[in-house]
């Protein structure tokens, strides 16, 4: 589009990004003496619905995103055939365009501190941005001369709730490869410590002007996020202390229940390492580099992201819709088509995985669903040998467990009419509940039910899982983090039903977690089910 054109109002003024998806241009407002940032989707792809929803998206994302440090949305609509999106225009530089050598370490830590505060209030928010680089935080000048500190691109960003709306192209990664967590790299569950792992890779870079795990060959930079401990920051630029490398050690940790809590309690960590603590002392309660685990790579089952009916990864927009410069190191940059393939090779290559037959004895299953359930199963251990097990579980329930050692027959009760889902062949299973009404706490009002199943391997629960007919299948979220639940019996006179299944986590792929609302008290619609579904504790 050329120089002075109107488009849906606005004057372009000059385009100052392209990409594979659509270009960006900075736009007078035409009642407002401002420019913004106005993006328009390319109008060869108007055509393909997938695109257009995940452009109008992007839009949706951001405008809920009420930050000091976010890029605002002000307007979206169609024009001539075009969809386009109208947003703040930034006057400045994005921080892949700045010299490490010549940047303070002070002043990458403020950078990465205000870009750990947009953060996050979007993952309080309900939303992941999916793709923290430096290419995608931008450092304006305010008018009393300060820095001001912007994230933008929410273009790969979804809403974690919201993973089951499969808006991307199937087969496509899109996460930038030299930022990318190893949760993200294996399709495991995503949180906001995905984006933490990659804010740090970004400090790394700040601070020595290259990735963490850089290299030409992108097996390689797998490898390194998935097996490999971040190099010592100290090491790549004389004078910074080595309590900054715990600090980037427990931000980069394989594992995300090893990394910080949040965001900004790793920046606020690393600030401390910084300018408080000597060269030679550690900080508090951060993992040092030696403890940091390799994570484990997917095994041969395992299904890749992409693959239905589970969930998907986004494609991106490929232009940067702020940027007037290109950044510095393009290197670092790769957005990887096939990137599950690649990981798949490696796990074969390293050897962190095998399938093997499932040799647990019987009476083991018990105690490896309750170990899987720590925070909901009764906290004793089930003797070996043992092919029943009982205690107290969550929310002053009573749980039992079982053995099913013929595996033809699942023991239910208390259905009436309304037939279960087909749920296989288990080979244990534990229930909680509230044996009595007189044991019922006070603040329960509702009487449900969870049963949890154990398959003899994560196929065989696949199996089940696509067998699910009749149900609706939808994403919840329950202690800040994404489940996949099947629901039956929404009608006001049905009993409801939920089956929560966990195919992307390792430790869980081969559990069904089953629950239903029934007893005295005000037998639950969905919604209450629902509500009290997301008090049990999963995490």
């Amino acid at each position: 589009m050329r120089d002075g054109a109107i488009f849906a109002g606005y004057t372009i003024v000059r385009r100052v990004g392209q990409g594979g998806m659509g270009a960006v241009y900075a736009a007078r407002h035409p009642r407002l003496p401002r420019l913004i940032a106005l993006k328009l989707l390319n109008e060869e792809l108007f055509s393909d619905n997938e695109l257009r929803a995940r452009f109008e998206r992007e839009a949706d994302l951001v405008v809920q995103l009420d930050h000091p440090n976010i890029v605002t949305v002000f307007d979206r609509g169609v024009e001539d055939g075009r969809l386009w999106i109208s947003m703040q225009y930034i006057d400045g530089v994005d921080a892949a365009t700045v010299d490490p050598l010549t940047l303070p370490p002070e002043r990458a830590v403020y950078i990465i501190g205000e870009t750990a505060r947009a953060l996050d209030f979007a993952h309080h928010a309900g939303v992941l941005h999916r793709d923290v680089k430096p290419a995608n935080i931008l450092l304006a000048k305010t008018s009393d001369d300060q820095q001001r500190v912007y994230l933008t691109d929410f273009g790969i960003a979804r809403v974690v709730d919201d993973a089951a709306n499969r808006l991307t192209r199937t087969g496509t990664f899109t996460a930038t490869l030299a930022y990318a967590s190893p949760e993200q790299l294996t399709g495991a569950q995503m949180d906001g410590r995905a984006d933490q792992y990659s804010l740090a890779c970004t400090l790394y870079l700040l601070l020595t002007g290259t990735a963490p795990f850089e290299s030409v060959h992108p097996a390689a930079v797998i490898q390194g996020h998935l097996q490999h401990a971040p190099p010592a920051v100290s090491a790549a630029r004389p004078g910074l202390p080595s309590a900054l490398d715990a600090v980037l050690a427990r931000a980069m940790a394989k594992r995300p229940a090893d990394r910080f809590p949040s965001c900004a309690e790793f920046a606020d960590a690393a600030r401390q390492a910084l300018s408080a603590i000597s060269p030679r002392q550690p900080v508090p309660a951060v993992a040092p580099i030696a403890a940091v685990q390799p994570y484990p790579a997917p095994p041969q089952h395992y299904s890749p992201p992409h693959q239905p009916p589970y969930s998907s990864s986004p494609v991106p927009y490929g232009a940067h819709p702020y940027r007037s410069a290109p950044p510095r190191r393009s290197r670092t940059g790769w957005v990887v088509g096939l990137c599950a393939g690649l990981v798949v090779v490696i796990a074969a290559g390293v050897g962190v995985w095998a399938l093997t037959a499932d040799r647990t004895p019987p009476q083991r299953h018990l105690e490896q669903t309750r170990q899987a359930f720590a925070h909901m199963l009764p906290t004793e251990e089930i003797p070996a040998g043992q092919k029943w097990g009982s205690g107290g579980g969550f929310g002053e329930t009573n749980c039992r467990g079982e053995v099913l050692d013929d595996k033809s027959k699942i023991h239910w009760s208390w259905m009436g009419s309304q037939p279960d889902p087909q749920l296989g062949k288990p080979t244990a299973q534990w229930e909680c509940g509230y044996t009595n009404s007189y044991m019922i706490p006070a603040s329960i009002t509702r009487w449900p039910y969870v049963r949890i199943f154990r398959y003899d391997s994560a196929a065989e629960a696949n199996q089940v899982i696509a067998a699910f007919a009749g149900s609706t299948r939808e994403v919840d979220i329950n202690g800040g983090t994404a489940y996949t639940n099947y629901k039956w019996g929404s009608a006001a006179t049905d009993v409801p039903r939920i089956a929560t299944v966990f195919p992307q986590d390792p430790r869980r792929d081969r559990f069904i977690m089953y629950s239903f609302g029934l007893g005295a008290k005000n037998d639950p619609s969905m919604a209450q089910l629902l509500d009290w579904w997301k008090t049990v504790p999963l995490t």
